[in-house]
């Protein structure tokens, strides 16, 4: 009888990790998994609650400008938002999605995307560098998916440097 029961369970468990329980209004989404609380839109864009959508184009920063935007965002009520670590951003990502995006569009209506590998292309900044003082930041692309890291400005090599978007966050929320 126990193993009966067991399958069911380990069944529900395995849906609520791979589908986020997320509750969201028309300025925040709260993830019931992690318990943080993510900025719907991308600093630039706007919320038009009649189409459910976030309008307009997100403005594109460099690494400490993307850290800036977030920390000055007063959204909700909140003026405690920062620029999500590595491990926060990729928790977005919805790797069972066959297509492009890799984040569920309900939630965040309207992410910036282009559903290329190519490293230029739309991406979202980490707060999380390579390392202790490199002047290296990882990023992840909800179009394709993948996790990588690139120059955070044009100071050391112009060539390899780009602009990405912030996806502001802030908590745990208790």
């Amino acid at each position: 009888m126990k193993k009966i029961l067991f399958v069911p369970v380990f069944i529900m468990l395995a849906y609520a990790l791979l589908y986020a329980a997320y509750t969201y209004d028309e300025y925040t989404v709260i993830d019931g998994t992690t318990g943080l609380e993510w900025a719907r839109c991308t600093p630039g864009q706007t919320y038009t609650g009649d189409s459910s959508v976030c309008s307009g184009t997100g403005t594109l920063f460099w690494w400490t400008e993307a850290i800036t935007a977030c920390e000055n965002l007063d959204l909700g009520g909140h003026t405690d938002w920062r620029l999500p670590n590595v491990k926060e951003l990729t928790s977005l990502i919805v790797f069972n999605n066959s297509s492009a995006p890799r984040i569920d569009e309900a939630a965040f209506p309207n992410t910036q995307y282009a559903n290329t590998y190519y490293i230029d292309e739309e991406f979202y900044w980490s707060s999380t560098t390579v390392a202790d003082g490199a002047p290296l930041a990882w990023f992840v692309k909800f179009g394709s998916g993948p996790v990588h890291y690139r120059y955070k400005d044009d100071t050391v090599k112009p060539a390899s440097a780009a602009k990405g978007y912030a996806r502001c966050v802030r908590g745990p929320i208790p």
